[in-house]
């Protein structure tokens, strides 16, 4: 899977993830710095990836970029 898109909410990633399954296209989410537990200055650190298949990376950026 390829990463299109990366997001500082996990709000902004379902978002996006919900909107390339309504197109039909396969998206998942993985949060990359899962560290959420960790007290500041790491707190509030996570990142969220939307990844979809190779053979669907243009047509998740084009729906992405009309967002």
């Amino acid at each position: 899977m390829i990463v299109v898109a990366t997001c500082n909410e996990l709000f902004e990633a379902e978002v996006l993830v919900t909107k390339l399954q309504s197109h039909g296209i396969e998206a998942t989410i993985r949060n990359v710095n899962a560290i959420g537990y960790l007290q500041a200055p790491y707190a509030g650190t996570n990142e969220f990836t939307v990844l979809v298949l190779d053979v669907d990376v243009e047509a998740a950026k084009e729906i992405i970029c009309n967002c």
